[in-house]
């Protein structure tokens, strides 16, 4: 295209204006990749040690004095935040929560203790399972359901006898929390006794979540149920777990609830879902199915089921989101693993990455990807 005088004065003008106002022939700089956090366990010698990598580089958390797993992490306020346990001198598991790699027992050792993720609120840090300890009263031990709120416990649910016949514990444990601005919502499962005829009971855990410490009950106890993860968007819960609605032999299926109603994410028995993450208007959660020859690591995307690996020595325990991408985390064969059931890995969009330093069993747990710090 041939311009005319004043035009070409035009285009010099514009050109030389943004030169002045860009700074000359100045590149952006491009945006830093995110951080990515994984936390779990590799298997050293007889005992597991607990572990987390940011950006593929390997720390060991625990003493290595009693074995020590981590399943849940966060990062906020420029602290990284693992919950997890580790083993004591009484022999009893004690739940721990990491700071920066700093550990601070939740539980004394009395009882066994369980600590399973972990969720900053501002400045309020809170880790979330369950204590099981003797009740001299009933003879026998009972399993609450808890949470520390930077390191102060309350209790959810006691975990003792339903008021009825017979001697039933029904125990309760917290095993997953999520934060949608003020509110904290904490999901678990509670033991229950329904009577389905004369002296006769159904006793099956009911998958329950609480929002601000109120309960509600998400299955209704006629059925076996387990709840594994929570997300929660603009007050809309989504609980991932297993639902086994008929008691026939290997009948439990992933499972997620949207707001108390239940969906199968997959048409295969023995499968269930180990964790949820909701992102814009999509919602993942991360499925495993087992058959007699292992188990297979998938994704769910609103629905729409897809394996993960193409081998059955694979496992996913989690699903996060940054932006556009997902993240799961697990573990499958990979070059290098000698130990012959897995190393720790994570699929961003469905492409699986191995983690360093690992060359034994391990696995991913949980992770958090973060704007680069």
């Amino acid at each position: 295209m041939k311009l005319c005088p004043l035009a070409r004065s035009i285009v010099f003008t514009i050109a030389a204006s943004c030169l002045t106002a860009c700074g000359g022939n100045s590149v952006p700089t491009p945006p830093q990749p995110p951080d990515v956090y994984a936390v779990g366990f590799e298997l050293q010698g007889n005992l597991d040690k607990a572990v987390f990598w940011k950006n593929n580089v390997l720390s060991t958390l625990d003493s290595g004095q009693y074995g020590a797993r981590a399943f849940g992490v966060a990062v906020a306020n420029g602290n990284v935040y693992v919950a997890g346990i580790e083993g004591s001198p009484s022999g009893n598991n004690v739940a721990v929560l990491w700071t920066n790699g700093v550990p601070t027992a939740l539980t004394d050792g009395t009882g066994t203790g369980f600590a399973g993720a972990v969720a900053v609120s501002s400045t309020d840090v809170y880790v979330v399972g369950s204590e099981l300890t003797y009740n001299a009263t009933l003879g026998t031990y009972v399993q609450a359901a808890m949470y520390w709120k930077n390191g102060s416990p309350t209790v959810l649910n006691n975990g003792l006898p339903a008021t009825g016949a017979g001697t039933f514990i029904p125990n309760a444990g917290a095993t997953a929390i999520a934060v949608d601005g003020s509110d904290i919502y904490i999901a678990g499962d509670v033991g229950s006794r329904i009577e389905t005829a004369p002296n006769t009971y159904t006793d099956e855990p009911v998958v329950t979540y609480w929002k601000n410490g109120v309960a509600t009950s998400v299955t209704s106890g006629l059925e076996y149920a387990q709840t594994t993860g929570i997300a929660v968007q603009n007050g809309h819960v989504y609980i991932s777990g297993q639902l086994c609605a008929t008691f026939t032999p290997d009948c439990s299926v992933a499972t997620l609830w949207t707001d108390g109603v239940a969906s199968s994410l997959t048409t295969n028995l023995l499968s269930a879902a180990s964790g949820v993450a909701v992102s814009g208007s999509s919602v993942y959660a991360s499925v495993n199915v087992t058959d007699t020859t292992g188990n297979t690591a998938a994704l769910s995307t609103d629905g729409m089921f897809t394996p993960l690996s193409s081998t059955n020595l694979s496992a996913a325990n989690c699903v996060t989101t940054s932006g556009s991408d997902v993240y799961v985390g697990g573990a499958e064969i990979g070059a290098g693993e000698t130990a012959g059931l897995g190393i720790a890995a994570y699929w961003k969009n469905g492409t699986v990455s191995y983690l360093s330093g690992t060359t034994n069993t391990s696995s991913v747990y949980a992770m958090a990807v973060v704007p680069s710090s």
